[in-house]
């Protein structure tokens, strides 16, 4: 007996199990042709397996992604950024030790040889020596500014000054009359001529006040001064609040000086007229408040003689 479930193509040995049977069983029947094909649910756990599985081409959430994540569309990938500080090795960037390797440390030195066309070292002696300039000369266009040449016809013309003005340090003063001051026209001061008793007279000129002159001035002292110096201050003016002796140097003979005394309160002071003076007598205020008193004086060169006196005025 033979089984066929397929077209019979061949027809190979009986086996075993055929004899024992007494059938025979056509190739095409146990074995697939050498090309064939079957269907996912034909392999056990097949579809199982592939739905566990991402298609080739496919995306993920960022959550998807383990540790951090940055999608394509994060707008802070286009932020200018400043590098995190770091230090860069010289051998991580290309070349850099070869161009390095090229140039000179920036503190050297170089030797003459070492420069193109002539080269003058620092101790060379010649650098001191006086050296007269070459003779030469230079066209108006090799001045920076400006420049006039010798044969400018400009030059030998009458010009006004240009109104400026003229900083008194720069004039120079010398020992002559010219532009002094005189009757007819203003002018300088005359030449100081020295000394504490010559005067400018309305001639240019210097003299003494003949019979030693009358200087004007009033000295106010402070209260109760006793030294009234009157060589210098010639007239004074003291306020008294106490008997007081008063005392002055001797102007030149032939000044006449003055001391006026006011007084400071109701109560009657006695003043009394010491070294330098030749008074008549003492001087007594009185008891009315703020009385004036003028008592005036003539010099012989040596003594102050009083020359009068008022009686107390109001103030």
């Amino acid at each position: 007996m033979i089984i066929k479930h397929h077209t019979v193509t061949g027809k190979i040995g009986r086996t075993q199990w055929e004899e024992d049977h007494d059938v025979s069983v056509e190739s095409g029947d146990l074995f697939p042709p050498a090309s064939h094909a079957h269907a996912i649910g034909d392999s056990t756990g097949l579809q199982t397996a592939l739905d566990g599985k991402a298609g080739t081409s496919h995306g993920h959430a960022p959550s998807d992604v383990s540790g951090t994540a940055v999608v394509t569309n994060d707008s802070r990938l286009s932020d200018a950024r400043t590098p995190i500080a770091h230090n860069q090795a010289i051998s991580t960037v290309t070349n850099l030790q070869t161009t390095l390797d090229g140039k000179a440390a920036s503190s050297h030195a170089h030797a003459p040889g070492d420069v193109t066309g002539t080269a003058v070292i620092t101790n060379d002696s010649r650098l001191s020596d006086a050296r007269t300039p070459t003779a030469h000369s230079h066209a108006p266009s090799d001045v920076t500014g400006t420049a006039v040449v010798t044969n400018d016809s400009r030059l030998s013309d009458a010009r006004a000054p240009v109104a400026h003005n003229q900083a008194e340090t720069t004039i120079t003063f010398t020992d002559v009359a010219t532009g002094n001051s005189a009757t007819g026209q203003h002018g300088y001061l005359p030449k100081l001529g020295g000394g504490t008793t010559n005067f400018l007279r309305a001639d240019g000129t210097w003299a003494a006040v003949a019979n030693g002159g009358q200087p004007l001035g009033l000295t106010v002292l402070a209260n109760d001064t006793l030294a009234q110096a009157l060589a210098t201050n010639i007239n004074t003016q003291i306020t008294v609040t106490a008997a007081r002796t008063l005392t002055t140097t001797v102007p030149a003979a032939g000044t006449r000086c003055s001391i006026k005394v006011l007084t400071s309160g109701t109560s009657s002071f006695v003043i009394t007229f010491g070294s330098g003076f030749k008074p008549t007598g003492t001087l007594a205020t009185g008891t009315t408040n703020a009385r004036v008193f003028i008592i005036n004086w003539f010099s012989d060169g040596t003594n102050l003689y009083e020359a009068g006196r008022t009686a107390a005025m109001a103030a």
